[in-house]
């Protein structure tokens, strides 16, 4: 199951998966897989998901979720250069 994969060190590999999902359109899928591994993730290694997964909501028209998602990461230059790309 895909608890058993992330508790074995394969969260890079869904990583890889959702920055696929999410390059070749599939943003939806890209939302699902990004939101299962994050909650997995040390804090330190949250930043490149949690800025892909709020890439992957506002390409599924989600923009008010996105911007939810980069704000709860707090402080982090990475979240904050991309919810400013937002505003921009």
């Amino acid at each position: 199951a895909l608890a058993d994969l992330v508790a074995t060190g394969a969260p890079s590999v869904f990583l890889l998966i959702g920055q696929a999902q999410l390059d070749s359109g599939q943003h939806a899928q890209a939302v699902t897989t990004l939101q299962r591994i994050l909650p997995q993730l040390p804090t330190g290694q949250r930043a490149q998901v949690t800025v892909l997964l709020s890439q992957a909501l506002q390409k599924s028209g989600r923009p008010t979720e996105a911007i939810a998602v980069l704000r709860q990461a707090g402080d982090q230059p990475l979240t904050m250069q991309a919810l400013a790309d937002i505003y921009m």
